[in-house]
């Protein structure tokens, strides 16, 4: 898949956290020749906080991904039921994620 204008491959899911990690195919810049990750966290829209805390301590917490020799980008994939959420509501959360360089997907469900 592709984000931040890089290409990535899953390299796991946490099944129980809803949370996956991809690798950048490549270096995210020759100059900073630093290995780039991306986490991505599944939640609600209603718990998109909650959402972005558990990507951040999986980071924390992870040997891998705790380390100034990575670049980590977060990507948060937020269910919403077809009629829940307007879209001024969705583009309201992505601009002010945008701010801390969190990017948003939505994902619809039927209900």
């Amino acid at each position: 898949s592709q984000c931040y204008g890089k290409v990535f491959n899953e390299l796991l899911f946490d099944a129980k956290t809803q949370i996956s990690i991809h690798q950048a195919s490549g270096q995210i810049d020759e100059a900073e020749n630093r290995l780039s990750y991306l986490v991505v966290s599944r939640g609600t829209f209603l718990k998109w906080e909650t959402t972005i805390r558990k990507a951040v301590q999986f980071i924390t917490s992870s040997p891998l991904l705790n380390s100034d020799d990575v670049h980590v980008d977060i990507m948060i994939a937020v269910t919403v039921s077809s009629n829940s959420i307007t879209e001024a509501d969705k583009d309201a959360l992505a601009k002010a994620l945008k701010f801390l360089r969190v990017k948003v997907s939505f994902i619809s469900t039927n209900g």
